[in-house]
């Protein structure tokens, strides 16, 4: 599920999360890295991701600017 709101555009994920998970990929059911985590909640079972494409994006601007 994508959901856009005060966060920007994030994948909504019904599973838990502990501290440290964030920066970490999250995979798609054929393994494809579609998104990084970004926040979560040990109180709930709801975790948030940027898309992967934010991140490509960042890193072709710090290719071009080296």
């Amino acid at each position: 599920m994508t959901t856009v709101g005060a966060m920007g555009e994030a994948y909504q994920l019904t599973v838990p999360s502990a501290s440290g998970n964030s920066g970490g990929p999250t995979f798609n059911a054929e393994g494809k890295v579609i998104g990084l985590f970004t926040y979560g909640s040990r109180r709930e079972t709801t975790t948030y991701a940027v898309p992967i494409k934010f991140a490509r994006d960042l890193i072709q601007v710090q290719r071009a600017n080296n």
